[in-house]
């Protein structure tokens, strides 16, 4: 039985699933035209490969009854929907760090610019009241009436010891320098130093030690034809590049008693305490001075 079954062919089994195939063409069992039509379909899908089932997935263009568009549009939607707002919280959150490093980036700039003006400003400042003070070593009245119109405000205002009520404009100034100096023709600034007052370059302070040796009277008392020293500070105000107010402070009582040969000269004694000439504003005033000059 078996080597009979071995021994048919292909032809043979072929012959055996064609008739059984006739015998559902029978009358009463399966109308004919639809049978030709399931055999033509099973022989596509015998015939078929594999690349026959993947074609849909395959082409880029297909129909929308394709399966690849089998699934549903609203998670596509729904899921561009949340990468669209992940992509906006990240754009947002990188233009907020950028807007606070260029903020950060403008305020260091601004900072660099504005101690980039001060600085220009005190040097400018610097170099006004350094020229003044140099004058008094090198040419005397003449080379201060030389920079006289070019470091005073028409406005200046002198106010110190020996002129309470103060001195006003140019002219007035230099006739109170052309005084000291008539007293002290050798006048000179041993020794000075320059500074800012608050850092914004709008105040600024002269520490000074002048000797010089007198030889007209001055302040009611006759020459002794000898040299003396006076400690003092000079404060100054600017309106622009120039010299708005000057207020001198310096020790008018032992100074008197150096010029009459009272108190022996000491080229560096204690200045008094500056804040004497200032008011609860900070503003120096002829007042304060008059009270510290009672020594």
């Amino acid at each position: 039985m078996v080597d009979e079954l071995l021994r048919r062919s292909a032809s043979s089994e072929w012959r055996d699933w064609e008739e059984t195939l006739d015998s559902f063409g029978a009358p009463g069992l399966v109308d004919a035209t639809g049978l030709e039509m399931d055999l033509h379909s099973l022989d596509q899908f015998l015939l078929a490969t594999a690349d026959d089932f993947l074609e849909p997935f395959a082409d880029a263009n297909s129909a929308p009854e394709s399966p690849i568009f089998a699934a549903d549009s609203g998670y596509f939607y729904e899921q561009d929907q949340v990468d669209n707002l992940h992509l906006e919280k990240k754009l947002k959150r990188s233009q907020r760090q950028q807007t606070i490093q260029n903020k950060e980036i403008v305020a260091m700039q601004s900072e660099r610019e504005i101690n980039a003006q001060a600085e220009k400003l005190f040097r400018r400042r610097y170099d006004i009241l350094h020229g003044i003070l140099e004058a008094w070593n090198t040419g005397g009245i003449e080379d201060l009436e030389e920079i006289a119109d070019n470091v005073y405000d028409d406005d200046v205002t002198l106010i110190g010891p020996d002129y309470m009520e103060g001195l006003h404009g140019v002219e007035a100034v230099m006739s109170h320098w052309t005084t000291l100096l008539d007293a002290f023709p050798d006048g000179i600034m041993e020794e000075y130093t320059i500074q800012c007052e608050g850092g914004s370059g709008e105040k600024m302070t002269a520490s000074w030690v002048f000797s010089g040796t007198q030889i007209y009277p001055i302040h009611g008392v006759q020459p002794r034809h000898k040299k003396v020293c006076i400690n003092g500070k000079s404060f100054f105000s600017f309106k622009g590049d120039k010299i708005q107010q000057v207020v001198l402070s310096w020790n008018y009582h032992e100074t008197l008693l150096k010029l009459m040969g009272v108190q022996p000269d000491k080229a560096h004694d204690v200045m008094p305490h500056t804040s004497a000439f200032l008011n609860p504003a900070g503003v120096l005033t002829p007042a304060a001075l008059a009270g510290a000059v009672q020594l």
